[in-house]
This record gives C-alpha cells, sequence and structure tokens, in this order.
C-alpha cells in the first residue's frame, strides 16, 4: 500500500524526535550502554567475545551451584572492565536471564524445583523490577561499590553462621508450610527481592536460597526453586534497564551463551556437594569478592 509522502514525512520527524530525546536522557544520566570495546583490552572482538563466553562458562557453573543466577559474579567483572554500575546491572540481567533458563532445565529434570513457591516468588519480583532500575539512577556511582561489598560480605556471613544441614521434607510436608504463610506473603518476599535484584543485578536467589533452606528444602531443591523465580525477574528487569539505555547486549549474549554450558553441569555437581561444603566454599568466594570490590573503590 502506497503511504502519502507527507505522512512518511511526518512519521520520520516524529521517529527523529524520539530519538534525540532518548539520547539527551542517556547522556544526561550517564548510563549509556559501555560498548564490547571497552571489554576488549586490545583484543579483537571476535577475541573478546570468546573471552567473555569463557568467563561466563565459569559462571554459569558456579551460579548452577549458588543458585544465585551468576550476578554475584558478572557485576564485579564488568565493573573491573570499566563499566558504569548502571551498565554492569543491566548487562548482568541479560546473562542472568540465560544462564537461570539453562539452569532450570537441568534442575528441573532432576526434579529439584517447586513450581508454586518459584512462580509466586517471581511474579512478586517482576512487578517490582521496573522499580528498581530507575532507583539505581539515585544511587551515585562512588557508592555502588562499597554498598555491593558490604551485601556480599553479609551474604557471606549469613551462609558461614547457618545452622547444620536442614533435612528436606517430603511434598506432603512442604505444601503445609505455603498454606499458612499464604500465596499472598510469597508474593510480597517476591516484592521486596525483586527491588533488590533489579537494584544490585545480583538476580534475587542470595535472598531466595536461604528462605526455602529455611522452609526444609534441600540445598538442590532450594537452589532449583530459585532459578525459576530468577528467570520471571530477569526478564522483567532486562526490560527495564534496556528501555534506559543501560543494556550491553553481544557483551551480556557472549557471557550468557558461555554460562548456558557451565549451568548444565553445575546442576549435577550440586548433588555430590554437601550442605555445608557448599556454604564454606560459597561463604570464601563471597568474601574475596567483597575485599577486590572494597579495594578498587
Amino acid at each position: 500500500m502506497l503511504v502519502p509522502r507527507g505522512a512518511r514525512d511526518n512519521k520520520i520527524a516524529r521517529s527523529g524526535w524520539r530519538f534525540r530525546v532518548k539520547a539527551e536522557m542517556v547522556a544526561r544520566r550517564g548510563i549509556a550502554s559501555t560498548p564490547l570495546s571497552a571489554y576488549a583490552m586490545g583484543m579483537p572482538v571476535t577475541a573478546s567475545l570468546l573471552a567473555l563466553g569463557l568467563a561466563g562458562l565459569g559462571i554459569g557453573l558456579a551460579a548452577s551451584l549458588t543458585g544465585l543466577g551468576g550476578g554475584f559474579l558478572i557485576v564485579p567483572l564488568l565493573l573491573w572492565r570499566g563499566a558504569s554500575p548502571q551498565g554492569a546491572v543491566g548487562t548482568s540481567f541479560v546473562a542472568i536471564a540465560l544462564i537461570s533458563l539453562s539452569a532450570l532445565s537441568s534442575h528441573a529434570r532432576l526434579a529439584h524445583v517447586d513450581r508454586r513457591v518459584g512462580l509466586l516468588l517471581g511474579i512478586g519480583g517482576a512487578l517490582v523490577a521496573q522499580l528498581g532500575a530507575r532507583l539505581l539512577l539515585l544511587l551515585p556511582a562512588a557508592s555502588f561499590r562499597p554498598l555491593f561489598a558490604l551485601l556480599l560480605l553479609g551474604l557471606a556471613f549469613k551462609l558461614a553462621s547457618a545452622s547444620a544441614d536442614p533435612k528436606p521434607r517430603d511434598r506432603e510436608q512442604r505444601a503445609s508450610v505455603v498454606g499458612p504463610l499464604r500465596h499472598l506473603g510469597f508474593v510480597a518476599l517476591g516484592v521486596g527481592v525483586g527491588t533488590l535484584a533489579s537494584l544490585t543485578g545480583l538476580g534475587g536467589g542470595f535472598l531466595m536460597v536461604p528462605l526455602a533452606m529455611a522452609l526444609g528444602l534441600s540445598v538442590a531443591e532450594a537452589v532449583g526453586t530459585s532459578f525459576l523465580a530468577i528467570v520471571i525477574i530477569a526478564v522483567s528487569a532486562t526490560v527495564a534497564h534496556a528501555h534506559l539505555a543501560a543494556v550491553d547486549w553481544p557483551v551480556g549474549l557472549a557471557l550468557g551463551v558461555g554460562g548456558m554450558v557451565g549451568a548444565q553441569g553445575g546442576a549435577h555437581l550440586l548433588r555430590r556437594i554437601s550442605t555445608r561444603r557448599f556454604r564454606q566454599v560459597f561463604a570464601l568466594l563471597l568474601c574475596a569478592l567483597a575485599l577486590r570490590m572494597g579495594l578498587g573503590a
């Protein structure tokens, strides 16, 4: 169908106006996505993508073992490479969505997922992920690193000081836990997790895993269930950060594709790791990351 030239010109003019407004908004906020060349460190783009994919492989393995989606490693990595806090958080959610989806499929095959709890947490988190992306704009860049380091230290302490291995409950007992707390309570918890997750780029598993374990789920079940919620939250957060031009798609996709491969192995390794060892190793890793971020602040 032929479009009148005047209408076509008006459409082009409106598109150009929207582009200029968005560009001015991004420049004013200073949150433009860090280009891929900033991560290349002198390497060709193809080699840089390959390096990011290999890094994603290790991140995916660690993410599947911990249930944290990988943001606890991706955000420090991107900050170290020179990304802004907004760019690091926004880009991390692209990789988190892919890694968590891969890990979820693997954990689901091993019957590690409580779908009802995961969906309730994820829906609550997705509703407010848009808010967290905008709250991050109010946080000065100089304050993000030390606050993120304190968050990692707090999580490490919580895991290291936790009690001995919880005894996993059977399905009937776990179902009885959901009733008294009510579905609305899990959605409300998801709201809090989703806000903090979108603000920090951690996906939300750092709160979901301890909660699920407190309800009596085994480590494997807690980790698997958290991935269902993380997938939902990560997709919503990616949309929010992309709208603010805070996502570097090539970097996020390279990390995510590599992470999808590593995530498959983590689910199987988790069955061979005790809860005590799981907590100790993970707590040490978080302390090391917090120290690195604190010194670099």
